[in-house]
């Protein structure tokens, strides 16, 4: 799987990061998937589906062109 930084994972530190999760327990592990579509994000768990337009965090290209240099 890619990690953020466009890296890899390999399946050992894959195994590694879904064995310890600091609390041991594994009946408290709800969320079944998380997607990103468009500017929505969804995240599915034990209790359904939640969904959240992201919209509003993101910069328009208007904004980003009217950026001074200075700003950043």
């Amino acid at each position: 799987s890619q990690d953020l930084d466009g890296t890899f994972a390999t399946d050992a530190e894959l195994a590694a990061l879904n064995t310890d999760d600091a609390d041991a327990d594994p009946t408290n592990e709800l969320n079944t998937a998380v997607g990103l579509t468009g500017t929505s994000i969804t995240v599915t768990d034990a209790g359904g589906t939640l969904s959240q337009d992201l919209d509003g965090t993101f910069a328009t290209d208007a904004e980003l062109a009217a950026l001074n240099t200075d700003d950043a």
